[in-house]
């Protein structure tokens, strides 16, 4: 069992199912409702994770095998990667990155990030300069 971001609990349920509890504003724990949970309950429409990210009110989720990658929560700032700033209550996959190899997810409060096989760094958040928001900047990660 590990704490995530700020009031989030998650555990892996035997069956490679995650369960998450704990303050459940802006949907961030993916049950479908803004509702915080007392006891563990299991998100019912992902399986086979294999790393999660916590920001201060969204979650995102990435499959084991980095072919997929959910996100659910506040979507303020564009910070889930939907296209849009709505906030989505249940896990909803980031069209976006169907088909890319997705090795490392990170949530900051007002931003995400995925990281690829090739390098490249999606941002997901709200680029402030031009007041437009970003909704899948890419950027090249170069070792040094």
């Amino acid at each position: 069992m590990s704490q995530l971001g700020i009031t989030v609990q998650r555990t892996c349920h035997r069956r490679w199912r995650d369960i998450y509890w704990g303050e459940g504003d802006y949907g961030r724990l993916g049950h479908g409702d803004n509702h915080s949970r007392n006891m563990p309950c299991l998100v019912r429409d992902v399986d086979n994770i294999g790393q999660v990210a916590c920001g201060s009110s969204h979650t995102m989720l990435l499959a084991k095998d980095g072919s997929a990658v959910w996100s659910f929560g506040d979507g303020s700032h564009g910070k889930l990667g939907h296209g849009d700033t709505a906030r989505t209550y249940r896990p909803k996959l980031i069209k976006q990155l169907v088909g890319v190899c997705v090795k490392k997810i990170v949530c900051g409060n007002q931003c995400s990030y995925a990281l690829t096989s090739t390098g490249l760094i999606y941002e997901y958040n709200m680029y402030y300069e031009s007041n437009s928001v970003c909704m899948g900047w890419q950027h090249l990660c170069v070792n040094r």
